[in-house]
């Protein structure tokens, strides 16, 4: 089941508008995502998940807070990290460094160093993710009151109707596809395109009107996860540092939050 549209909210995905930088010379994409449609999106599914937050104890209806829920999750704290939407694409607590406000990712198969990702973190993602654990916590406990072995629940999931059995429920694992259907019930957009939008503003903010000055490039190139193509910043000899790094971002993703209207929102009581 795909993730419900309130009555009188947007009824068809919006199709993200993208248009060419102004800049006469390019290195890499010249198409800039249009942020308004983002900010109508969130908006959207802020609504929606606050809505059919009231509907989580109805034992009917709580798995579309948990779809709705997942998907505001997963997209909006992709914007503010940068995340790629693969295998589980979220903060997850064990993999966090709290004092530094750091998050440690490995995104790609490969097991070298140029594929690990310290991502700063500001607060507001980490208030977001600790509502996120609670409510797995208590969608995980319905789920195996329903009779759903534990081992048989992944780390991040839909829910949907089975189709011959209408009080059944099936799990379907987070995937590209699955994330995919859910969110182009709302936009019309890459399932990657939270990458796009975070380094396009990192490198311009003034494309989404805010008054900040470009972040240095080896910064982005660090934050985004291409420290093989910028500078190496646990390098011995690296002039940068991730209290640097996170200095100079958080700030910048506390701007972006604010101007998208993204704000933290909790899951369903354990």
């Amino acid at each position: 089941m795909l993730a419900p549209i309130i009555k009188g909210a947007i009824q068809t995905p919006t199709q993200i508008i993208v248009k060419k930088s102004n800049q006469q010379e390019h290195i890499g994409s010249q198409w800039h995502p249009d942020y308004t449609v983002i900010q109508k999106c969130i908006e959207t599914l802020k609504t929606n998940t606050i809505k059919y937050s009231e509907l989580w104890a109805d034992y009917r209806q709580w798995y579309d807070f948990h779809n709705l829920f997942t998907l505001y999750v997963l997209f909006c704290t992709g914007l503010q990290t940068g995340l790629r939407p693969l295998k589980t694409p979220i903060v997850v607590p064990e993999n966090i460094i709290l004092p530094a406000k750091v998050f440690i990712r490995r995104e790609k198969s490969q097991s070298d160093e140029f594929n690990t990702r310290y991502i700063p973190l500001v607060n507001e993602v980490i208030e977001q993710m600790q509502h996120y654990e609670e409510h797995l916590l208590a969608v995980k406990g319905r789920l195996i009151r329903l009779g759903t072995p534990v081992k048989q629940i992944p780390r991040l999931f839909f829910l949907e109707i089975e189709p011959t059995q209408s009080d059944k429920l099936k799990i379907v694992p987070f995937s590209v596809s699955s994330y995919d259907k859910q969110l182009s019930h709302y936009i019309d957009a890459p399932v990657n395109s939270n990458r796009r939008l975070l380094r396009v503003f990192l490198e311009d903010p003034s494309s989404i009107k805010s008054t900040f000055t470009p972040v240095p490039h080896e910064i982005i190139d660090a934050v985004l996860g291409h420290a093989n193509i910028g500078e190496q910043f646990w390098s011995s000899s690296s002039t940068l540092s991730m209290r640097a790094i996170y200095q100079t971002i958080e700030p910048y993703i506390t701007e972006l939050s604010n101007i998208l209207g993204i704000k933290v929102i909790q899951g369903m009581p354990s």
